[in-house]
């Protein structure tokens, strides 16, 4: 029998960090796991800067809940009297669409401006290099709120459920200014049942807020977080080393918070930082410990945003070396932190592990736990991924930074 491989950088990253429990934005759990992951990254002798902002607490379940309330209640008195409201009902419903909307978009107004939001920080650190160019290695911290709602036996088919939801909300104002404008008879009782539907879905959507509950998320995120940290010590070894040229580019680790929230990690360091575009490419890390590891070539909830054909080139090419280590992925159902640098421009690539069928295992469930990731597995994800970091250091002055390249 061949030896037990030993345990990787990685995996003893994961194992201490997932031994911290939870993690979720603007928590004690939070709080504790930040503590552990800055003394760690100093203790490898980085440089760490912690940046606070504030970010709101379980936007996916509360942003389209207050959004869909106000629209039931707008809809209920227009139902109740139409002349009485006249145009006014469908005009509010549209003004309340637009946090929501800027969520969906990865606009500037977004459910911050209905959401209460408390403390959280991003955590990062210039690893290693001198170049001209710089690659940020991305993993987002936090974890999400767990309900019925990512119950394994739904899957895929929770998109059915949210594309119900979506009808509601967009189905109702659309309707509400029908009646307002339109006198035919059919109008009104299709608002009303429509209307019907969005509360029930948005009653089940409060009780999922309320009845769920917080999980480890060894997957979701502590796997993309050891790895990505694993990463960065290998790649500062590789330059003093003279592996890697110091001259080619820089790396710079950023752990980012709030994502799970509306990505707001990602956003604040956009918006703190302005890098220009051509002088940074963005790696993500998430969920890359389950099933087979994937790179993503889009994503975007109501329009897709196309990743870097430099950075789908490179991943191409490792993948082909892979032995099958690495290959291509389905669309998310939900945004990683990439929404916002593909928005905005930016070169980038996500990384994720996803079964055949595009589902992520024990995704946002109380499974997420250290002991369902291989360690054997972990190990060769964090080869492979090293494998594509050093080859995106070494094409970096080859216009890599160019999202349209």
């Amino acid at each position: 029998m061949p030896p037990e491989r030993q345990p990787t950088r990685s995996w003893t990253l994961l194992s201490a960090l997932g031994a911290l429990g939870p993690r979720r934005s603007g928590t004690a759990g939070s709080a504790r796991a930040l503590s552990w992951l800055s003394e760690t990254l100093q203790q490898s002798g980085l440089a760490v800067d912690r940046q606070a902002f504030l970010a709101p607490n379980r936007t996916l379940y509360f942003g389209p809940a207050v959004t869909a309330i106000v629209l039931v209640a707008l809809s209920v008195l227009q139902i109740a009297d139409r002349a009485l409201v006249g145009t006014l009902v469908p005009f509010l419903m549209w003004v309340a669409l637009v946090p929501l909307c800027g969520e969906l978009l990865a606009m500037g107004l977004n459910c911050d401006l209905i959401l209460p939001r408390t403390l959280t920080y991003n955590l990062e650190a210039e690893v290693t290099g001198s170049g001209p160019g710089e690659i940020v290695l991305v993993a987002h911290h936090d974890t999400q709120w767990s309900s019925w709602l990512f119950h394994p036996k739904l899957g895929l088919r929770l998109r059915w459920y949210f594309a119900a939801f979506y009808l509601g909300l967009f189905g109702v104002p659309a309707l509400s200014t029908l009646a307002a404008f339109n006198g035919h008879p059919w109008v009104l009782p299709t608002l009303g049942a429509l209307t019907a539907l969005l509360a029930v879905l948005t009653l089940s959507l409060v009780a999922a807020a309320v009845f769920g509950q917080d999980v480890v998320g060894a997957n979701d995120n502590g796997s993309g977080v050891a790895v990505a940290m694993a990463l960065a010590e290998r790649a500062k070894a590789a330059v003093a080393e003279g592996t890697w040229p110091e001259a080619a580019a820089r790396l710079r680790l950023l752990l980012t918070g709030a994502e799970e929230v509306g990505e707001r990690g990602m956003l604040h360091w956009l918006k703190t930082h302005r890098p220009q575009p051509a002088e940074v490419v963005f790696v993500n890390l998430d969920n890359v410990a389950g099933g087979t590891l994937r790179y993503l070539e889009k994503e975007g909830m109501l329009l897709p945003l196309r990743y870097s054909p430099a950075l789908l080139q490179v991943a191409r090419g490792v993948a082909a070396n892979s032995g099958g280590a690495l290959t291509t992925g389905s669309p998310l159902l939900l945004p990683t932190d990439m929404m916002w640098t593909s928005a905005q421009g930016y070169a980038a690539i996500t990384f994720i592990g996803q079964r055949d069928d595009g589902t992520i295992p024990n995704y946002h469930w109380p499974t997420d736990t250290v002991d369902q990731i291989s360690m054997q597995h972990l190990a060769e994800v964090e080869d492979t991924l090293f494998a594509y970091l050093s080859a995106v250091w070494q094409e970096a002055d080859r216009s890599l930074n160019t999202a349209e390249s």
